[in-house]
């Protein structure tokens, strides 16, 4: 009872925390151990238990964001502890301990935090490796920022005026984080390595929803006729044709990420890498006009880390410029990265080893070699699961094309067969409108090695493009299972007496989940109870599952918020076959049409295409009437993205 007693006593004397870790006192000193009160963070987080008394070891605190975790291979497979080989193995017999504070999803003020407090685990060295993270924070504007950007977002250089406004507020963003640093650790003598994120710069590709025109001023039409051309060329190997054609796109638009990437796979194809370099890092920075994933650290984050670093004593491991070296000038692609920021354990071995040469001068006196130890490979099964939660996370998060997931699923498999169980497990939930909680499946394919794998309840979707590249490496591999998808979405989500098909539920009009991110192509980016469907492009894409036997009937209301003489035509397409043409109203109108079943595909999976007319001749009255209705940041979303059309019901019956 008395020792219970004490240790009530000892703990309540202690209350700091680093993290999710909760200190108390020991007779070795002060441990911290993990706070059941953070529970439900236990998985974003390395899993440790307690952190012990610092001992006469070196102790380097590692902290950031899930690139910094070993994101896909964790808990299996882990940069810290990576990094911690490399060094026991060169300073032996010293040794180190590497207290792994990284954390999946981690935002920039949530990570100062954390780097703040581990001072409290009296650190010989600190390591902080983010950067991925910190573009979306720029968009949690003050009201003299959104002021200004509406000032300038309707003007000829509203790109770089924007641009300015987001890199001003970097500067001071990234400043204050590092004089955080240095007035906690370098001024006590304690040395910090920031690591610096690369990119996957040539594996990694922007998706539909990305090459939507971003404020556009009239140019969209001859945008998308450039981009056809530009498409054309690309794909006929024309290269030297396609330069200055999809040059013209960056001119019309420079928010757009296109043309950055023909221009980048043009010139890599011509082996000429510094030009392809350039416009690939120039295409990934198009990304901070947008709100949606994926997470990257932009040039102008980079460059202004590089500075402050030098100006506060902090030293750097530049992963661009070093993954650039260890290339020999080559381009990053999938042979370091698992898909857009997470390492394959290649590429967190070469990173480990350049964060070592640094620390080791830092660690002892005299000059010691980096010793590259064996590293023990991940196992067959770990690295097969990576492949797959790949091409799961670059499903979900990126929309990426069909050869990308196709890949990932065939190493996969190859790697280890025993993923069929998962394969088959993943394309039942994700073909059924059953909860994942309450299938059984789910805990087939849920593990510790994908912390994030869950259905969001505002943002359900069916997969096709993943569940297909799952079922042709199972068929490659002699396991058919084609028959047996199609039922299921038959049965789960075709027309039926009684039973009508709302193709506004997210399983019909997302094949991701950028709704969750606010970057959805179909909703309202401040409204997520909004009850109609917004298109922010000139096309409108919807699933319809059916086996084709029979007519359907559809119920379509919807309405063009700005119309114009001669620009009211509507059409809508099954599965790129012209249906019927429709004349818009301003005011809501109900549309009846029947789907025959020479329209419907056999596979059971078809789509229908919903094409708006243009808004280049409407854009006057779109701005006009946009400032008259809204205002701050929502005026600012509301002209990123103007509104083509909109749908309040989409119902399809038998």
């Amino acid at each position: 009872m008395q020792g219970s007693v004490d240790r009530l006593i000892r703990e309540s004397a202690v209350s700091e925390k680093v993290a999710i870790w909760k200190a108390q006192l020991e007779e070795g000193g002060k441990a911290f151990y993990r706070d059941d009160q953070n529970r439900n963070e236990f998985c974003h987080w390395a899993n440790v238990d307690r952190i012990p008394p610092k001992g006469s070891r070196k102790r380097i605190v590692y902290t950031g964001e899930s690139g910094a975790r070993g994101f896909l291979l964790d808990p299996f497979y882990r940069p810290a502890t990576c990094l911690e080989d490399i060094l026991n193995s060169s300073l032996d017999p010293e040794g180190v301990e590497i207290i792994d504070l990284a954390r999946v999803s981690i935002r920039i003020n949530e990570l100062l935090d954390v780097c703040l407090s581990s001072k409290l685990l009296e650190p010989d060295a600190v390591v902080v490796y983010a950067g991925d993270n910190w573009r979306k924070a720029l968009w949690a504007f003050q009201e003299d920022e959104v002021e200004e950007i509406i000032s300038v977002m309707d003007g000829p250089e509203r790109f770089g005026s924007i641009r300015k406004v987001f890199e001003r507020k970097s500067g001071m963003m990234v400043r204050s984080f590092m004089k955080s640093l240095y007035e906690t650790f370098a001024t006590n003598g304690i040395p910090v390595i920031f690591v610096i994120p690369e990119f996957n710069l040539r594996g990694w590709q922007s998706n539909e929803s990305d090459k939507i025109l971003s404020w556009p001023m009239g140019e969209t039409e001859e945008w998308k006729q450039i981009r056809l051309q530009s498409e054309q060329l690309l794909s006929s190997g024309r290269l030297e044709d396609l330069l200055p054609v999809a040059s013209q796109l960056i001119g019309l638009n420079e928010s757009n990420p296109l043309g950055y990437e023909m221009l980048a796979a043009a010139y890599d194809r011509l082996g000429k890498h510094e030009e392809a370099r350039a416009y690939y890092e120039a295409g990934r920075d198009t990304n901070i006009f947008r709100l949606g994933p994926p997470p990257a650290c932009t040039s102008f984050i980079r460059r202004q880390i590089l500075a402050c670093s030098s100006a506060f004593h902090i030293q750097t491991a530049d992963l661009p410029s070093l993954f650039k070296d260890d290339l020999k000038g080559g381009i990053p692609g999938f042979d370091l990265f698992l898909d857009y920021c997470h390492l394959n354990p290649k590429g967190i071995q070469i990173a480990m080893r350049h964060i070592a040469r640094i620390l080791l001068p830092m660690l002892q006196d005299r000059p010691t070699p980096v010793v590259n130890p064996t590293f023990e490979a991940p196992s067959a099964e770990v690295m097969a699961k990576s492949h797959f939660y790949s091409a799961m996370h670059s499903a979900h998060i990126g929309d990426q094309p069909f050869k990308v997931l196709y890949q990932h699923c065939k190493t996969a498999i190859q790697l280890w067969p025993g993923i069929e169980e998962m394969f088959r497990a993943f394309v039942d939930l994700t073909s059924r409108k059953t909860p994942w909680v309450i299938n059984r499946k789910y805990e087939s394919v849920s593990t510790k090695q994908y912390v994030i794998f869950r259905k969001f309840r505002d943002c359900q979707i069916m997969d096709i493009e993943l569940t297909n590249a799952i079922v042709r490496c199972l068929k490659e591999e002699g396991i058919d299972i084609e028959d047996e998808v199609r039922a299921v979405r038959i049965s789960e989500h075709q027309p039926a007496p009684g039973r009508a098909v709302n193709l506004l539920e997210s399983y019909y009009r997302e094949n991701n989940y950028f709704n969750v991110f606010a970057g959805s192509k179909s909703v309202d980016y401040n409204d997520r109870n909004q009850v109609f469907y917004s298109a922010r492009d000139g096309q409108s894409s919807f699933y319809m599952i059916a086996d084709g036997k029979r007519t359907l009937k559809a119920k379509l209301t919807l309405r063009r918020p700005v119309l114009f003489p001669g620009q009211d035509m509507m059409s809508i397409a099954v599965n790129n076959k012209l249906l019927r043409y429709v004349k818009l109203q301003e005011d809501w109108q109900d549309i009846f049409f029947d789907i025959s079943p020479e329209y419907l595909s056999e596979d059971g999976v078809n789509m229908i295409q919903i094409s708006w007319p243009g808004i280049d001749a409407i854009m006057d009255r779109i701005r006009a009437e946009y400032s008259e209705e809204y205002s701050g940041f929502e005026r600012i979303i509301k002209r990123a993205r103007p509104v083509y059309g909109e749908i309040f019901r989409f119902d399809i019956e038998i």
